[in-house]
């Protein structure tokens, strides 16, 4: 009972003394990234830390057709990466994936718990449905592109396993079922194949 109660954010001898300012704790805006000090983090880029690569073309990304090389698990890896960069933000980070949304795959806004929920989820193709999975290739790849880093060998395997089909499956779900015959178990490899 010594202790100090909080009520609302305001301490038992801030609430008696009427100095409720001492209690509250304000924002200061953000400085903005271009130097004149008059944008905001929204017209200067994405901003929360994540890198802006809306100057970056990929074939196809007008109609949310990219061809995808990686897998699930790499981009699920990639995501846990930059999140925990320095200065990034989970929001800033849903926002600037949701920009590289635009045709079949546009949803209303990425949110926390579909990126909670693919984080974790386990498997090459696990998730391979998902506009986050989709938006987040695109944005990882148009910064590899940015940043001049040259494909990883993990790319470029899945480049010639998935060439031929237009690249990794994004539109049949993992979860379909298979016919096997008796003693034979459907296994995914690394890769995503069957």
């Amino acid at each position: 009972r010594g202790g100090t109660k909080r009520k609302a954010g305001k301490t038992a001898e801030t609430e008696a003394s009427g100095d409720v300012s001492a209690a509250k704790k304000t924002r200061k805006p953000a400085a903005s990234s271009s130097g004149s000090g008059s944008g905001t983090a929204k017209e200067d880029g994405p901003g929360g830390g994540v890198e802006d690569v809306s100057d970056i073309h990929l074939d196809g990304e007008e109609t949310d057709t990219v061809p995808v090389y990686d897998t699930c698990d790499e981009i699920r890896k990639k995501l846990t990466v930059y999140l925990r960069r320095e200065g990034v933000t989970q929001a800033a980070l849903l926002r600037a994936l949701h920009a590289e949304l635009r045709g079949k795959k546009m949803t209303s806004r990425l949110q926390s718990s579909q990126l909670a929920r693919f984080l974790q989820m386990k498997g090459a193709n696990t998730g391979n449905t998902s506009a986050l999975f989709y938006a987040s290739y695109v944005y990882f790849e148009k910064l590899r592109v940015k940043q001049g880093k040259p494909k990883s060998n993990h790319r470029e395997e899945m480049e010639r396993i998935w060439k031929e089909d237009g690249g990794f499956d994004i539109e049949t779900p993992s979860s379909r079922g298979y016919f096997c015959g008796p003693g034979e178990y459907p296994s995914i490899d690394q890769y995503g194949r069957l």
